[in-house]
């Protein structure tokens, strides 16, 4: 039974659902950004410094909204194929009120 509990915790993990919020953080460059976009279905996007302690970052415009089921590897692999400069992937979920994934790109 604990067994049972334990895999159905990590298909949560492996997986993102519609209407989960996605946050992608850029760690390439060795200073900590976030990927950002300026309101809802903007395709513009733009690193949102998060290295400042004395400026917050606007972590509502870092985080992105899935319209379709996949896993977190399939998200990694369409970051990858969209341009990215590293295949070294980072990620951890943080079940609060949505899971939210954070991906080191």
């Amino acid at each position: 039974m604990a067994e049972a509990e334990g895999g159905s915790e990590q298909d949560d993990v492996s997986f993102l659902r519609t209407e989960d919020m996605v946050c992608l953080s850029c760690t390439a460059t060795g200073e900590r950004v976030c990927l950002a976009a300026e309101g809802f279905g903007n395709r513009h996007c733009f690193l949102e410094n998060i290295a400042d302690k004395n400026i917050p970052p606007d972590l509502s415009q870092c985080v992105f909204v899935i319209e379709q089921a996949l896993s977190v590897r399939a998200l990694q692999e369409l970051v990858t194929a969209a341009g990215s400069e590293t295949g070294n992937f980072h990620y951890h979920h943080n079940h609060l009120a949505q899971k939210t994934a954070n991906v080191a790109v």
